[in-house]
């Protein structure tokens, strides 16, 4: 219990890091995208062309974020699913939080702080 008291209090510091890094990830998906559309000329088009343009970057498993996250219903898409072979069926939550912070988002967060972009968690 004490574990889960504590991990609460962890919890919104983690979304606020989340968010930074996300929002960081999504500024430089927008500047990629911008520099390439000036280098083909397209300075003078509209900004639902650059919104076109990002939302092709901005993809999950090949799906709008938004539609990985929350499939609509009938549909086919391949939406998100528990990863059993990775995170198990049984994890503690607190180790399954600490994996994602100290490996994934800081992974991210250093490729971005590196220049690189391409980010694989798979």
């Amino acid at each position: 219990m004490s574990s889960l008291l504590t991990l609460s209090d962890a919890l919104p510091k983690h979304d606020t890091y989340f968010t930074s890094v996300v929002g960081k990830l999504l500024d430089t998906i927008k500047s990629l995208a911008g520099d390439q559309q000036r280098q083909q000329g397209g300075e003078g088009k509209q900004a639902q062309d650059l919104k076109d343009k990002l939302e092709s970057y901005a993809r999950v498993n090949d799906l709008p974020p938004t539609s990985y996250l929350i499939p609509h219903s009938g549909s086919n898409d391949q939406g998100w699913k528990w990863d059993t072979a990775r995170w198990g069926n049984d994890g503690k939550v607190t180790e399954v939080v600490d994996a994602l912070v100290k490996v994934s988002i800081h992974t991210v967060d250093g490729g971005l702080q590196s220049g690189w972009v391409i980010v694989c968690l798979s």
